[in-house]
C-alpha cells in the first residue's frame, strides 16, 4: 500500500469510524503514517473450537511456518546491522 493510498484508508476509516470518546481520547485511530510493518490482531473466543485432526495438523503446520519466517526475518535482520 502506497502512502497515498494509506492515507486515503486513514480518511475512509475516521468516516467509518468517529471518535466518541469526547475528552478523553483513547486513541482508536489508524497511525499518521502508513506502518512498516502490518499489525494482525486475532480476537480469541472464550473456548477454543474442536479440531478434527486434519485441522490440528494444518494449524500447527501454518504456526510453525510463521515462527520459521519470524527466525529468517530477524536473522537477516541482524546480519543487515553487522555490516
Amino acid at each position: 500500500m502506497s502512502d497515498e493510498e494509506y492515507q486515503a484508508y486513514r480518511a475512509a476509516w475516521w468516516k467509518e469510524f468517529p471518535c466518541r470518546c469526547e475528552s478523553a481520547c483513547l486513541g482508536q485511530e489508524p497511525p499518521g503514517r502508513r506502518p512498516r510493518r502490518v499489525r494482525i490482531f486475532v480476537e480469541l473466543p472464550e473456548e477454543p473450537p474442536q479440531l478434527t485432526p486434519a485441522a490440528a495438523r494444518t494449524l500447527l503446520s501454518i504456526l510453525q511456518k510463521a515462527v520459521e519466517k519470524q527466525k529468517r526475518e530477524a536473522e537477516a535482520d541482524g546480519s543487515s546491522s553487522a555490516r
